[in-house]
């Protein structure tokens, strides 16, 4: 999971993080279990992280119930999960604290617009809400939220973004010749993949005389017959209708069995296989038509890698800045391994 910047405001307050961690100073908590990093004199908790990370929890949850993945692996994913995003919210925790520091000492100089506060209020009402403020405090209600805690995890979205953007500049350039070495040194990333374009005909063994049917199909393609035609009639798979015409397959698809694909691929342009004795049925395929790898043209791809190495840079600068904000701060980790 990459971690963010800085946080949708939904996401924030509709997990219950609008004004949970790291409003109110140590002494003023009641004593706390299962404290999960301390920024300054505030604290965050496990259920603070649990809360925000839910979605993520629930998914592997999800995969580990239906055995998609190992207990190992699951433990291992929820661990990474945990510690990315207390570091998510250290981040944002030290940026806050950064325009806190600014707003003190800038006699009354700095100062949040809250006009851009109540303009998102709106469009979230009108977007989610169809225009229904009735409907939105409804939901606040139900969420037990009020809109004041509402508003402050807004507060604290708009003013994390404007830190990033007045300390990273939007107006990063990267070189040519940098996108050209990097387009040379990932050719792998714009090569496609061999594909070939394929019919093919399946006939069950439960069906009475297969071994012989599919003897006789044999027979009558190598007299020239049209697979199409062949399929048409006599194949009994999903591609029937269509001449049992599977279109273009690349080496990745999984949409034949492994045996099957090597076959297919181990065909030339306007060839058909032998006859594949498998255990449920027999097959036949013919390879219609072949393509092999191509790298895309620089010119094609050079929007995306230049979109690419500029995020990237961004993201260089955000961390070095941030770390810089960690170095005068006072961060501790408590519970950094999550389970």
């Amino acid at each position: 999971m990459k971690i963010r910047w800085a946080l949708n405001a939904l996401l924030m307050t509709f997990f219950g993080l609008g004004g949970s961690f790291g409003q109110a100073p140590i002494h003023q908590q009641p004593v706390v279990t299962g404290v999960a990093a301390i920024v300054n004199d505030y604290v965050i908790t496990r259920a603070d992280i649990e809360r925000l990370a839910s979605a993520q929890f629930e998914d592997l949850a999800s995969s580990l119930r239906s055995r998609k993945i190992s207990v190992a692996e699951f433990n291992k994913s929820y661990q990474s999960t945990f510690n990315e995003t207390v570091d998510l919210i250290i981040n944002r925790k030290l940026i806050l604290s950064e325009f806190d520091r600014l707003k003190e000492n800038s006699n009354g100089q700095i100062e949040f617009p809250e006009k851009l506060v109540d303009q998102k209020v709106k469009e979230v009402i009108n977007d989610i809400y169809n225009g229904s403020r009735l409907d939105f405090i409804r939901t606040l209600t139900e969420q037990g939220m009020t809109l004041q805690e509402f508003k402050r995890g807004i507060r604290e979205d708009l003013t994390v973004e404007l830190m990033i953007n007045q300390h990273v500049s939007n107006e990063l350039t990267v070189s040519p010749q940098k996108i050209l070495d990097y387009y040379n040194q990932n050719q792998e990333k714009y090569t496609s993949k061999n594909q070939i374009k394929i019919r093919l005909i399946m006939i069950f063994k439960q069906t009475a005389g297969s071994a012989a049917i599919v003897s006789e199909v044999k027979n009558k393609l190598l007299d020239g017959a049209s697979f199409q035609e062949m399929a048409e009639v006599y194949s009994q798979g999903p591609r029937k209708e269509s001449g049992g015409d599977y279109g273009w397959i690349s080496v990745d698809d999984n949409l034949l069995q492994k045996e099957i694909k090597d076959v297919a691929f181990s065909l030339r342009k306007g060839e058909v296989s032998g006859i594949l004795d498998k255990p449920q049925a027999f097959f036949i395929i013919y390879c219609e038509d072949k393509k092999e790898p191509t790298i895309a043209p620089l010119p094609t791809v050079r929007a995306s890698i230049e979109n690419m190495l500029l995020e990237e840079e961004r993201n260089r600068l955000r961390e070095q800045w941030v770390n810089k904000l960690m170095k005068s701060a006072y961060v501790k980790k408590l519970q950094a391994t999550g389970k």
